[in-house]
């Protein structure tokens, strides 16, 4: 599917959502791509999470301005790879208890990492 495609099909009319959770291998992994789907997808003031197998610190480091701008305009971010170790089945919205959900406005905002308490 085309970027186009994609964006299409998550804003049809007519399945209702509250929101994109861009996961599954690791989109940050094709950030040109993942940036133009998340740019329209804000367009169209859809709140959007991304997972990713990279901490918050190593996607700032790689300094790929596409990577940035989902970052700049992400709501959450849910970082960090599954450690089958650490493996926690009574975390919201993670595997794993190294990942981190990740409160990007406010992280944006205070200039420093904010979590998201949804334990």
């Amino acid at each position: 599917m085309t970027v186009a495609e994609v964006v299409d099909e998550l804003l049809r009319s007519d399945v209702p959502r509250d929101g994109v959770t861009l996961s599954g291998g690791d989109a940050l992994v094709q950030p040109e791509a993942c940036a133009e789907i998340v740019r329209r997808l804000k367009e169209a003031d859809t709140h959007i999470t991304v997972f990713t197998g990279f901490t918050y610190e190593q996607l700032l480091q790689r300094g790929n301005l596409a990577v940035e701008e989902v970052l700049d305009l992400a709501d959450v971010l849910v970082d960090g790879p599954f450690v089958p170790a650490l493996r926690d089945e009574s975390l919201a919205y993670r595997g794993s208890r190294n990942q981190r959900v990740i409160d990007l406005l406010q992280t944006r905002q205070a200039g420093s990492i904010r979590l998201l308490d949804w334990d």
